[in-house]
């Protein structure tokens, strides 16, 4: 269900977001070996890849999904479930723009990012924004910072977290 949304949204932003590098799907929290929190994503079997900061994964996204999510009655005998979705966007300003002096150019990506996710065309859910982040520390909130090195945490890097009311079209 939540999953095939999250999967269909990607490929859309993907689509959309031409300086988007890599979409991944809804991102799972994973303990490191030295008890660190990171978000990671399915690769295939039991491997996963971190989505913390870095310079490999290039411009991306991800999804976490938040507890719990809410049944939306319909009428007597329908429902539909609403969840409440982060979406997790992170970019390098310089891959994007070349040099860049500040981070006044982030708005435009902001904006980039909220028209997509206005876009008509998601198959399987109507989506709202209701707040927006912008700092990494509550970006990342969730997971352990002190592994990602720091000059991953400031300009060029940048990034977002849209929080998302995704309501599923599928009735039940």
């Amino acid at each position: 269900m939540i999953n095939t949304v999250l999967d269909d949204m990607a490929t859309i932003l993907k689509r959309l977001l031409p300086w988007l590098d890599n979409a991944y799907g809804k991102a799972y929290t994973l303990v490191s070996s030295d008890n660190y929190l990171y978000p990671a994503a399915h690769v295939a079997g039991n491997e996963y890849i971190s989505l913390l900061p870095n310079d490999v994964l290039g411009n991306y996204l991800f999804f976490e999904l938040e507890d719990p999510s809410t049944i939306v009655p319909l009428s007597q005998i329908r429902s539909t479930t609403k969840f409440r979705v982060n979406l997790v966007v992170w970019f390098n300003l310089e891959n994007i723009y070349g040099i860049i002096e500040d981070k006044i150019l982030s708005d435009d990506i902001k904006e980039d990012i909220i028209q997509a996710l206005a876009h008509r065309f998601y198959p399987n859910a109507s989506i709202s924004v209701s707040e927006i982040y912008e700092n990494a520390e509550n970006i990342f909130k969730r997971y352990s910072l002190k592994q990602v090195d720091t000059q991953f945490l400031m300009l060029p890097y940048y990034g977002f977290k849209f929080v998302l009311d995704v309501i599923e079209r599928k009735v039940c």
